[in-house]
């Protein structure tokens, strides 16, 4: 009776072992790629849609502000808006913490951006529309 046996010889487990590994190599490092992607895409997005917040939340309280209160032309970090409202004259905007907050008369200060992200700066600059209302 004649039998024969084929095995893997030493060297061709270690070929496959090594075929193996640069393929597992290469996946790994398209999904850490892919992920990196994903983390880059949702830290944008998240800046965007609370700067599109943010911006909306100014223009609003200017709209309805009865005086901007900063000097024209000149950057500045705090917004001082006067209100018709007095619960809510007047309204500071500033940056502290790494955050925006606001403030609207007496009342607590809120926080206009999330601990998911970091406001390095904040500027507003008054522009001046005589007859109209002014815009920052």
């Amino acid at each position: 009776m004649n039998k024969n046996h084929k095995a893997f010889s030493l060297i061709e487990l270690l070929l496959y072992m090594a075929i193996f590994v640069t393929a597992a190599g290469i996946f790994t490092a398209i999904l850490v790629n892919v992920l990196k992607i994903n983390i880059s895409e949702t830290s944008g997005a998240e800046v965007t849609m609370q700067l599109n917040s943010v911006m909306q939340t100014i223009n609003r309280l200017v709209k309805e502000s009865s005086n901007i209160e900063i000097e024209a032309g000149t950057a500045t970090s705090t917004l001082k808006l006067r209100m018709k409202d007095s619960a809510k004259d007047p309204t500071y905007i500033t940056l502290a913490s790494n955050a925006i907050k606001l403030q609207e008369g007496s009342s607590a200060t809120t926080t206009l951006t999330s601990d998911r992200v970091v406001v390095n700066t904040l500027s507003f600059k008054k522009f001046t529309q005589y007859p109209g209302h002014d815009t920052v």
